[in-house]
């Protein structure tokens, strides 16, 4: 990532909805900042242009898109349309897009969510914006204990 490494804008990318957490400035913390989604006035280009004004309202560094593991041929489609759509969004920010497997996020946020007691619909609501919140923060953990192992040696 650059020398700014922080905020990162991540999105759990979907057919319809999108999925958007940001972290805070020290890349600890990450939040959910809702769901972006696609509908008959609102197409692709709207959301990546959503993204845009997200990006450069919160100073963002980097963005870290969602990309599950290709474990069907389904899955291989799917990951070229994410691949697709992070180059769009690349040259709409110009920022680097970096790919994280969240494979499980979207089940992982349902079991959270209904912890929480979160409503069905509450859950349909929020489900790809918590789930981009948590490959994130699993993303800013693993990335704070390989600096502090760094530090230790």
């Amino acid at each position: 990532m650059n020398k700014k490494r922080f905020p990162i804008l991540a999105i759990d990318y979907g057919e319809k909805r999108f999925g958007i957490a940001i972290s805070d400035s020290k890349g600890i913390v990450s939040t959910s900042l809702g769901t972006l989604s696609i509908s008959k006035n609102i197409g692709i280009g709207d959301i990546i242009e959503q993204i845009r004004v997200i990006t450069t309202q919160n100073r963002v560094s980097s963005i870290l898109l969602g990309l599950p593991q290709a474990f069907e041929k389904a899955y291989e489609i799917n990951r070229d349309r994410i691949k697709r759509f992070g180059q769009m969004i690349s040259e709409a920010t110009g920022l680097e897009v970096y790919y994280y497997d969240e494979s499980y996020s979207s089940k992982q946020a349902t079991a959270v969510m209904i912890e929480t007691g979160k409503t069905r619909t509450q859950r349909r609501k929020d489900v790809d914006s918590v789930a981009a919140a948590l490959f994130l923060q699993e993303y800013l953990d693993g990335n704070n204990s390989k600096q502090l192992q760094n530090r230790n040696r």
